[in-house]
C-alpha cells in the first residue's frame, strides 16, 4: 500500500511545503510476520525544513498493573509494558509478553529516537474513579534537516516473534 500527499510543515511561523510518501508492506510467516512502513519526506521549499519527523503505534501486550510478563526492551534493559520511557539514538527496540509467548521487534533506519507511555482512561466503578490501562503509545521520531529539493527516508521495520502458532495447533485433527 503507497500512499502519498503534498502538505505544509510550519516550523517558527514559517510554512514549507513538502511532499510526504507512505508505503506500508505486510510479509512474513504465521509465527513471524512482518510490518515495513517507509516515509519518505521532500522539501519541496525555497527555505531549511528542521524538524521532527515521528511514527507513533499504539499497542497492547496486556501490560496492565505492572504485569511482570509484559514489558518493553531498549539497550538491553526491560521496563513494565505500563511505564513511561524513552531512549536516543537506537536502531531498535522491543516490547513483548512473555506469558503469551509474543515479541515484537521494531528496527529503525536510520537509527532514531523512542518514546513510550501507558494509554490509560478514566472509569467509574463501585469503588469510585479508577486508571485503567487500555495500552502502550510507542512515537518513534528523527530529527530532519532538508535543504529545499531533498529528501529523507525512514524504514520502521516490525517483526513479529510468537511462540506458537494457534491457528495451525487448532486444524490439527
Amino acid at each position: 500500500l503507497e500512499t502519498v500527499a503534498d502538505a505544509e510543515v510550519a516550523v517558527a511561523g514559517v510554512s514549507v511545503p513538502v511532499s510526504v510518501a507512505k508505503v506500508i508492506a505486510l510479509g512474513g510467516t504465521a509465527t513471524q510476520p512482518t510490518l515495513d512502513v517507509t516515509v519518505t519526506v521532500t522539501n519541496r521549499g525555497d527555505r531549511q525544513l528542521v524538524a521532527r519527523l515521528g511514527l507513533e503505534w499504539a499497542l497492547m501486550m496486556l501490560g496492565g498493573g505492572g504485569n511482570p510478563s509484559a514489558w518493553y526492551e531498549a539497550n538491553g534493559t526491560r521496563q513494565a509494558h505500563d511505564t513511561a520511557g524513552s531512549v536516543a539514538a537506537i536502531g531498535s527496540i522491543k516490547q513483548g509478553n512473555d506469558w503469551i509467548g509474543i515479541e515484537l521487534e521494531s528496527r529503525l533506519e536510520p537509527a532514531g529516537d523512542a518514546w513510550w507511555a501507558p494509554i490509560e482512561t478514566v472509569s467509574n466503578s463501585e469503588a469510585g474513579f479508577e486508571r485503567v490501562y487500555q495500552g502502550s503509545s510507542l512515537l518513534l521520531a528523527w530529527l530532519i534537516d532538508l535543504a529545499p529539493g531533498h529528501a529523507i527516508t525512514v524504514r520502521v521495520s516490525n517483526v513479529v516473534t510468537v511462540a506458537s502458532d494457534s491457528a495451525a495447533r487448532s486444524n490439527r485433527p
